[in-house]
């Protein structure tokens, strides 16, 4: 999977009036990659703040660089998303609220 990464080629391109390097575009799409399952190449949905770590980049520049791909046609992106949680109801205090279940912590 990296390999396919690495052997890409790519250019410098410019999103929003500012360039983005082959260096950056190559470390996000890096970092894309080791959040890809490993089957089928697909599921990454890595937040831009976690992307942008692992990229060692900017959230800004990890935006860009993202745009930039999928510009070029390597990356497809879907819109929404995020986490999806049930809201739990206020209630009454459990008599075991303070501690978690299995740690020992109280």
């Amino acid at each position: 999977m990296y390999s396919h990464v690495r052997a890409l080629t790519l250019a410098p391109t410019a999103v929003g009036g500012r360039l983005v390097s082959v260096r950056v575009l190559r470390s996000v799409l890096l970092a894309i990659a080791y959040y890809l399952d490993a089957a089928d190449w697909s599921g990454a949905f890595p937040s831009m703040p976690t992307l942008a770590a692992r990229a060692e980049v900017s959230v800004s520049t990890a935006r860009r660089a993202v745009r930039a791909l999928e510009s070029a046609g390597v990356l497809v992106t879907e819109l929404g998303g995020g986490r999806r949680s049930e809201p739990v109801p206020p209630g009454p205090p459990s008599a075991s609220a303070g501690t978690r279940a299995g740690t020992g912590f109280e």
